[in-house]
Order: structure tokens, then sequence, then C-alpha cells
């Protein structure tokens, strides 16, 4: 019998093909990504990372969906899930931007405002944090697996990607970070096999929600996207 997770990867599989032929994502091995979009993109992404934590006022408790599952931090084997693997792309992060720290738009503005798939994104988010455990951790995989798989495609295209992407690629391809996913799709096997046909139904159509706006905030990014 198929994996639950399995059908996930399917369709998340046919989204990250879409995002390799994506504008962002040729400019990105074309090596023709202008430095606006780059950082309007770590400036997104920091946003977005921004509301797995519990920051006051917009980003309020959106941490919750991911936390539910944290109390498997016990066993070694999760500890990837926790603080630490955070640290260690915080610390990515900033060695993206200091690829930056010499241009003059660095500080634009326009590439700290929160875009409108940003907001859509942490929207989806915050609306499937109180859904069931299948359901929530559905809506978190495209963003928590999802990288790791497009970092792996990347790499599998053997193209020699100019700075900070080699960085990127080389982070997310990692053991430490690529492991995270995998580990939260054994959590959803086992949470889908305690929920019922149409929370399985839920799940689905909310992971593919998640890659589908994946894309979109990809797209965001090379428009350099604001209100």
């Amino acid at each position: 019998m198929t994996k639950f997770s399995e059908e996930l990867r399917a369709i998340g599989n046919k989204y990250l093909d879409q995002t390799l032929k994506q504008d962002f994502m040729q400019a990105v091995i074309n090596g023709t990504i202008t430095d606006e979009q780059e950082v309007y993109y770590i400036n997104q992404d920091g946003i977005y990372l921004a509301g797995y934590d519990n920051v006051p006022g917009f980003f309020d408790d959106l941490t919750k969906a991911t936390r539910r599952f944290l109390n498997l931090d016990d066993d070694p084997k999760y500890t990837v899930l926790t603080n630490e693997a955070n640290v260690e792309e915080d610390e990515v992060r900033d060695q993206f931007m200091e690829h930056y720290q010499n241009f003059a738009d660095k500080d634009n503005p326009k590439c700290a405002q929160v875009g409108n798939i940003t907001k859509k994104y942490l929207k989806f988010l915050a609306e499937n944090r109180d859904q069931s455990l299948l359901v929530s951790l559905a809506s978190v995989q495209p963003c928590a697996w999802g990288y790791a798989a497009l970092a792996f495609k990347l790499q599998d295209l053997k193209s020699d990607y100019i700075q900070p992407w080699d960085k990127w690629v080389a982070f997310y391809t990692d053991p430490e970070f690529a492991n995270e996913g995998e580990l939260l799709f054994e959590e959803i096997d086992t949470a889908a096999a305690n929920s019922t046909d149409a929370e399985i139904q839920q799940a689905l159509e909310v992971f593919e929600q998640g890659m589908k706006l994946e894309n979109e905030f990809w797209q965001q990014c090379f428009d350099v996207e604001v209100n």
C-alpha cells in the first residue's frame, strides 16, 4: 500500500518542476538574477520565517502548527527539529546578506515591506494551525521539505551557481536540514494512519495549496512585488 507521504511527494515534485521553469529560478540557473531580486527574496524569506516564531503582533502564535509535534525532541533523531537548526539557518542567511553588504539598495524600504504573497502564505499557515495534526503538518511541509527537494534538483543540474546561491544549495542539501522534511514525512504517515478519510483529503488539498503558494512566492520575488 502506498504511503500517504508518497502521494504528497508526487504532488510536490510536480510543483517543484514548475518552480525550476519559473522566472526566478531560471534567473538563478542562468546567473541573470538581479541584486534587487535577491535582496527582496532574502527579506521576504526572513519575514516568512518569522512566522514560525512567537513575535508579537502580526505573527502571534503562528508557531502552533510546528510546535504541536516538538515533544519529539526528546528522541535524539529528532534534534534537527529544535532551535539549534534555526541558529544554523540564521548563519546561512547572514552569509547570504554578506554578499550584498556593499550594495546601495540592500536597505531599500521596498525590499523590507511584507509582500502580498508573503501575507497570503502566513495567513494560510495561521488558518491551518488549529486543524487536525495531519492537516497542520501538511501545511508546513511544502516549506520544510520543499526547500531541500528544490535544492537537490538544482544540485542535480550541476550548474556553477554564482554567490550566494552556491551557499543556498549547499545548506539546503546538507543532511542536517534535509533530514527535517524526511522526519516530518514520517510523522505525516503516522498521523495519516490515525486520520479520517475527510482529514486525509483535506491534508492533500492543503499540501497542494502550500506548494502553489511556494511557486507564487518565488514569482513574487522575481517581480519584486509589494503593496
